[in-house]
């Protein structure tokens, strides 16, 4: 049974120390050293490696599923990983990742003034059962973060873009309007959320940020392929244009609107032209492929002779 996660390995800001003389065996904190531990290719390809090799047994009840695992492990001067402990969400998914995470290949160790240590690095990930088989191709959905998990990665991202120390939720962004544009883009990547300009020019401190993230998961869920795959983007606020600089998706292969949403898409620009409206006011909707659209129930259109799937050009929501 193949297993969807989301992953965030939380890395701490380093603060270097002066005495020279380093223990042998010493298993530091990642806060105490100069540089930190790095998985081949960093976090992406982490995330990768172990969505290739998890595997786990069989879930009846995917509610039973566990919830975050918490993996420790302490890798080795030598990049070599060891000591490794499930402290949250042990059992059966917890035996498993502590296999893979066995099998790793070399990390780029850390250094405290210039000579690698041993760091102990802590992993959480989020499990949730591949149900591809019950309900095809719909676990492609990323599940919702919680709102305590969106601001830690919210802070870490805003300290290391702004190059800040204990940045909080009234830390003001709006102070560099380029470095806030740099760390929007960053999180919509790592969150799989896509933010209009406006709504970036509207975000004044990083707990607004924070905020506007966590919302944004319960929106509208486009896919680049059908069968829900492919390049995810959730939005919760209209979009005047929906351009090839990635306001939209260029090409809707499916859509997913949650319950209490009705959404209108427009083939021109400042919500004019032809319409295709999708309400889900009374329960969600699920559009599996944007070839031959069935325009009945909730899913209406004023013409059928546009392209839904690549001529969107503004979308504007009522809740």
């Amino acid at each position: 049974m193949r297993v969807v996660f989301i992953l965030l390995l939380f890395a701490h800001r380093a603060f270097s120390q002066s005495d020279p003389a380093i223990p042998a065996e010493k298993i530091f904190e990642p806060a105490d050293v100069n540089t930190l531990p790095q998985f081949p290719g960093g976090e992406k390809e982490l995330l990768l490696f172990l969505s290739k090799n998890m595997q786990a047994p069989a879930v009846q009840d995917p509610g039973g599923f566990p919830g975050k695992t918490v993996a420790t492990f302490v890798v080795n001067k030598d990049g070599g990983v060891s000591d490794i402990e499930i402290v949250r969400g042990a059992g059966i998914y917890g035996d498993e990742l502590k296999r893979v995470l066995g099998a790793m290949p070399p990390w780029a160790p850390a250094t405290l003034n210039g000579v690698p240590v041993r760091v102990r690095m802590t992993l959480p990930v989020h499990p949730h059962p591949d149900q591809s088989e019950a309900q095809p191709k719909s676990g492609a959905v990323i599940r919702l973060i919680d709102s305590a998990l969106v601001w830690e990665g919210v802070r870490i991202k805003t300290e290391e873009i702004f190059e800040e120390v204990a940045v909080g939720p009234s830390f003001k962004v709006k102070k560099n309007k380029n470095k806030r544009r740099a760390l929007a883009e960053a999180l919509e990547a790592q969150f799989q959320i896509n933010m209009s300009a406006d709504d970036v020019r509207s975000i004044k401190r990083a707990g607004d940020l924070a905020g506007y993230i966590f919302r944004a998961q319960k929106g509208l869920v486009m896919f680049s392929k059908t069968g829900f795959q492919g390049k995810v983007e959730r939005l919760i606020t209209n979009r005047k244009t929906c351009d090839e600089n990635g306001d939209c998706l260029n090409y809707v292969g499916a859509m997913i609107v949650p319950k209490g949403m009705v959404v209108t898409f427009f083939n021109q620009p400042k919500f004019k032209g032809e319409q295709m409206i999708i309400d889900a006011s009374s329960e969600e909707v699920r559009i599996p492929s944007f070839f031959n659209l069935k325009f009945e129930g909730p899913v209406k259109t004023t013409s059928k002779t546009v392209n839904w799937r690549e001529d969107i050009q503004s979308v504007r929501f009522l809740k």
